[in-house]
């Protein structure tokens, strides 16, 4: 049985331990004038008989792309959510890649193994995430309302009946959009609340990896937040309430997040309401020494106004990247472009859509395709 008493402390320190002791590109910094950055920190841990092994990826970030930079940008090079907790699983995704790799070279994963055709996770691993501030969108609601926001009491419905950020944040169980300022360019990538809701149906493996590994354990077991700054009723409310009332069968199984508190904070959590935070994500994967430093969606040093990406600047997290990465393990492939190949994992774009209609609304951000055999940005 978990020891749950102390679970949630052993999750947070182990995510922390890996962003305070390691020296990584990336960090927020103390600024000139002497004011610090904040930023927030997540991470994805393996856990076996309730006892952590070790963390599995960390990274840190507050951004989201523009829609519009998508679609004029992006083909498959841009990072679209650089939300903390998003890049976590993305590098988690890419820690599986490495990992079924080794077992198709016949070297030994201490996490997956081949057999009947596919990738597995072998049995008695779990998964668990600290993340150092409630996600954003339907599970910190209350915390806005604390802060009484004037500025988002406004209301825009978009299309599939997505909420806009904060706005109208007195409606309880919505599918929002991730916030941003007020006057920023839209964004339609979605709260960080709705994607872990999703998650908990269509398992922490992405479109990629979800073409080679069955989900069989690949799910978010636990989910840790400081318990200074969670609310367990609208915890309840955004991972399990909004489920309750729509059955769900497929080969896809809904695996329930358990919500655990901890004291653990790390040097660069948000201290007061006018600190700045840091325009720079941290990507850490410590099995495979991997760190990356984003800015603009793209690895730092690499983003220009002209174009967005300049050449060998996009994030080895990145579609484009995760894809070929991952060609030798998906089996082949007849298809011209990204898009194309995504529809053929019927099985995962099934469960995410039986996810997205028990959750109640979705919206897509726009189509981000490359061509499968060449790129040329």
């Amino acid at each position: 049985m978990d020891d749950l008493g102390t679970i949630g402390d052993d999750i947070a320190k182990e995510v922390i331990k890996q962003f305070e002791t390691n020296d990584l590109k990336g960090k927020p910094v103390i600024r000139s004038n002497g004011v610090k950055e904040w930023t927030v920190l997540a991470g994805v841990v393996a856990l076996k008989n309730g006892k952590v092994i070790n963390t599995i990826s960390i990274a840190t970030g507050v951004k989201a792309l523009p829609d519009a930079t998508i679609k004029s940008h992006s083909n498959g090079l841009l990072l679209h959510d650089c939300h903390a907790e998003i890049l976590a699983f993305r590098a988690f995704n890419w820690f599986v890649i490495q990992e079924c790799l080794k077992v198709s070279n016949l070297d030994r994963s201490d996490y997956f193994e081949f057999n009947d055709g596919h990738f597995n996770l072998k049995d008695g691993i779990e998964f668990g995430m600290y993340v150092s501030e409630p996600p954003c969108g339907d599970a910190s609601l209350e915390l806005l309302i604390d802060e009484n926001d004037e500025e988002w009491r406004t209301h825009t419905e978009l299309a599939g009946g997505v909420l806009r950020g904060r706005e109208n944040y007195t409606l309880k169980g919505r599918v929002r959009t991730k916030p941003g300022r007020r006057d920023s360019p839209m964004t339609l990538s979605k709260s960080c609340s709705d994607k872990l809701a999703v998650k908990q149906f269509t398992s922490i493996l992405n479109g990629v990896t979800s073409s080679f590994v069955h989900p069989k354990g690949c799910y978010l077991k636990y989910l840790v937040i400081p318990e200074d700054k969670v609310d367990m009723p609208a915890m309840e409310r955004c991972f399990h309430d909004r489920f309750n009332p729509h059955p769900i069968n497929h080969m896809y199984t809904l695996n329930r997040l358990k919500i655990l508190t901890t004291k653990e904070t790390h040097s660069f959590a948000k201290e007061q309401s006018n600190q700045p935070p840091s325009n720079t994500s941290l990507i850490y994967v410590p099995k495979y020494n991997f760190n990356e430093s984003i800015v603009n969606s793209v690895k730092e040093g690499y983003y220009t106004k002209r174009k967005s990406v300049r050449k060998n600047g996009e994030s080895e997290l990145s579609r484009y990247k995760l894809f070929q990465e991952s060609q030798s393990l998906s089996g082949g492939f007849k298809a011209r472009s990204y898009f194309e190949w995504k529809l053929t994992n019927k099985e995962y774009r099934k469960a995410k859509e039986i996810a997205k209609e028990a959750i109640g609304a979705w919206c897509c951000t726009a189509t981000d395709d490359f061509d499968i055999l060449k790129n040329d940005a």
